[in-house]
């Protein structure tokens, strides 16, 4: 929360100013804002005398409950895109002194939560290519060891078994060391194992299984752990993948990230995931069609 005072930027819970120690307007569980001076009537008002009225610094008197002109009112909820906590006023500036606060000269006292600005609610710590590229080479360390074991190790005790079962066929053709080897020999004595014992079927089927199942956990470990916060890889690297507003993004959200997004930031050369280095907010094209930020943890 950034401070209507000085404009130091605080913690989103904080109750003052880590700055100059001014107490900040509180931010509900909703987003909302508590606390928010209420508007005022009467000649006293700052703007028609140049300071807090006719009193030099009183407190405005016949408090009347915000309307949707009340700054802060209205428009985004802080935190959300468009949202942000500016502090210069309106042209001709507002009506309505905050009790307790003395500007400096020209100075607006009020403070606006509402003014749109480009930038969103989670912007101040995104994170750009070169750390999630580091955190991609880490996940996906990570997934080979497991496809290793789901896809590899399978093929691997398939491939001892069949050599057993056919070793007294493929021995004599294909032991490299014997005199006379023949490498096409030794490839036609396979093709007719594999196509006339039924082989070949038990191959293809255990391979495409086994392909299928090493995607799928691939699949699952980018979309279960990114909607919990983020991948091993992210956190060693101290980040996490979050809404606009700053919230984990849930399993269908991470879902269309890692599947239809990554598809679509994969297929032109890659330009999706390149993209991170140029754009404002170092957001992918997948980012963008599932509408989340990386940002620091």
């Amino acid at each position: 929360m950034f401070c209507p005072t000085c404009g130091v930027q605080n913690e989103r819970d904080a109750k003052k100013c880590s700055n100059c120690g001014k107490p900040l307007p509180r931010l509900t569980p909703a987003g909302n804002l508590e606390g928010i001076p209420a508007t005022t009537t009467g000649d006293t008002a700052f703007g028609t005398t140049g300071g807090f009225g006719a009193n030099g610094g009183a407190e405005a008197a016949n408090p009347v409950p915000p309307t949707e002109n009340t700054p802060g009112s209205g428009g985004p909820k802080a935190g959300s895109p468009g949202s942000q906590y500016a502090f210069s006023s309106p042209p001709g500036g507002y009506s309505t002194p905050y009790a307790g606060y003395t500007p400096p000269p020209g100075y607006a006292p009020y403070y606006n939560y509402s003014l749109p600005v480009d930038r969103v609610g989670v912007a101040p710590a995104e994170i750009g290519f070169w750390p999630r590229l580091g955190a991609y080479v880490i996940d996906s360390i990570i997934l080979s060891i497991i496809s290793g074991v789901v896809f590899g190790l399978p093929l691997f005790v398939y491939g001892i078994n069949f050599f057993t079962k056919h070793q007294a066929e493929l021995l004599p053709a294909c032991d490299t060391s014997a005199y006379g080897y023949s490498s096409s020999e030794c490839n036609t004595i396979l093709e007719r194992i594999l196509t006339q014992n039924g082989e070949m079927g038990t191959f293809v089927f255990m391979t495409l299984g086994l392909g299928l199942l090493a995607a799928l956990i691939q699949m699952l470990y980018y979309t279960i752990l990114t909607a919990r916060g983020a991948t091993v890889g992210k956190k060693v690297f101290g980040m996490r993948v979050v809404t606009a507003d700053g919230q984990n993004i849930g399993f269908g959200r991470s879902l269309l990230r890692h599947t239809v997004g990554y598809f679509i930031s994969g297929i032109v050369f890659g330009l999706g995931f390149i993209w991170i280095g140029f754009d404002p907010h170092k957001q992918g094209w997948h980012d963008k069609i599932a509408r989340t930020y990386v940002v620091r943890a």
